[in-house]
């Protein structure tokens, strides 16, 4: 006689099979899925080599590529160092001490560079196809201000671009290494302006001391008072409050309980006249001539080199003249004063200082003619926005020709005898 099974364990026997087939129809779905996923982020990550993200893809991704590269000949790339530890301190200053900043004073911190490796990636993805996967020195060409921020800014920013293929490194890696020139403090007029210019100095001290005494004696003579009893600093001028607002934020950025005093100011008083100060920075023509005309002369430059296409003969006596190679791809890596120096100059700067990783694009396009080479100004503020177009007054809303490019910097192009003679004290 056949043994029939209790009613429970049949139950429990059918149930068993259908939660394996459900189980099977989901995992095989799940697969399926996965397969089309990874398909897709395969694709639009495929110039990454699989890169290791630190988690920083997300802003990345969602910003895709917005340059036509068919028609895109030269790039040129403006970008503001990462997150640093304090610059200046005052001395009531509880911070004060690398108990607190082991990376040192003024240094790119380890988010600094994980946020200029985000900015690689980005860059990579907005420019694939038009940059070599692998590095190509004839492509590119970096330089960076000679501070150690800025150049670890620069090397991590292209480890992003140009990610290692492999986990492991040194052993098997393949790591691809990209230069980065470094411009001596000394003859810098272009990214850090430390080069030494007399009517400059001039010009700043004068406007800074005509704006200071008409604030001092006005509505900001008690603020600079509070400011200097609770800081041990003689506040004076907005380059003081300047230096106080950057501190303070710094430290906010980096989870430190601010002194109680820094309610009454921080940040609403202070950001004001911090974003002030950078702005008289280029607070007259001359002072954008001076500041902004080396590299926007450079930028200039470049761009008629491509849209001229010398011969061979012809690009070895350029670069042996102006001492740059006849790259498609410029990167600066610079200063949140190097960005608004340019904006300024160009009459597009909002007014706000850049974040940290803040860049600045100009595109030369190739267009069918009429037309002709077109320039494009991308400005990305931070890592939290999408590069967003700027368009010059003199081209209005549509292609901006490369001549009237040329003659909106008509003010600001200038050699560098010019600079070297203007820059004396007249």
């Amino acid at each position: 006689m056949q043994y029939q099974f209790p009613m429970s364990f049949s139950l429990a026997v059918r149930l068993k099979r259908l939660f394996t087939f459900k189980m099977r129809v989901f995992l095989i779905a799940g697969l399926c899925v996965g397969f089309f996923i990874t398909t897709v982020i395969s694709r639009n990550l495929d110039d990454l080599h699989n890169v290791r993200s630190f988690g920083l893809l997300t802003n990345t991704l969602g910003q895709r590529n917005n340059a036509n590269l068919q028609t895109l000949r030269l790039v040129q790339v403006l970008f503001r160092h990462g997150d640093r530890t304090p610059i200046d301190r005052f001395p009531k200053d509880p911070y004060d001490s690398r108990k607190f900043w082991p990376e040192g004073f003024g240094r790119l911190t380890k988010r600094g560079k994980l946020m200029q490796y985000e900015l690689g990636q980005y860059i990579r993805l907005r420019y694939n196809g038009f940059i070599n996967e692998t590095y190509t020195p004839e492509e590119i060409y970096v330089q960076s201000s000679n501070y150690d921020r800025t150049i670890m800014s620069a090397m991590a920013n292209l480890a992003g671009m140009w990610p290692s293929k492999d986990l492991e490194f040194p052993e098997g890696g393949r790591q691809q290494f990209v230069p980065v020139h470094v411009i001596s403090s000394q003859i810098d007029n272009k990214i850090a302006f430390s080069k030494p210019c007399p009517r400059y100095a001039q010009i700043s001290k004068e406007i800074q001391t005509q704006q200071s005494e008409v604030l001092f004696n006005n509505e900001h003579a008690d603020l600079y008072k509070y400011l200097s009893e609770h800081t041990g600093l003689e506040v004076k001028s907005y380059s003081n409050v300047s230096d106080i607002y950057d501190t303070l934020f710094v430290q906010t950025a980096h989870n430190l309980t601010l002194p109680e005093w820094t309610k009454e100011v921080f940040p609403d008083k202070l950001r004001p006249m911090a974003h002030k100060w950078i702005k008289m920075q280029t607070h007259t023509p001359e002072m954008r001539r001076l500041k902004a005309g080396p590299l926007l002369t450079d930028i200039l430059r470049n761009m008629k080199r491509a849209s001229e296409k010398p011969s061979e003969a012809e690009l070895k006596v350029l670069e042996a003249l102006f001492h740059t190679p006849a790259a498609k791809f410029f990167m600066y890596s610079g200063h949140d004063t190097t960005i608004t120096a340019l904006l300024d100059a160009l009459d597009l700067y909002s007014g706000v200082i850049p974040p940290y990783a803040s860049s600045l694009y100009f595109e030369l396009h190739e267009l069918p003619q009429p037309i002709g080479y077109t320039v494009k100004i991308f400005y990305r503020a931070g890592l939290e926005n999408p590069a967003t177009e700027l368009h010059l007054k003199g081209c209005g809303s549509g292609p901006c020709k490369l001549e009237d490019f040329e003659k909106s910097l008509r003010d600001f192009i200038i050699d560098e005898k010019e600079w070297e003679t203007e820059c004396n004290l007249k």
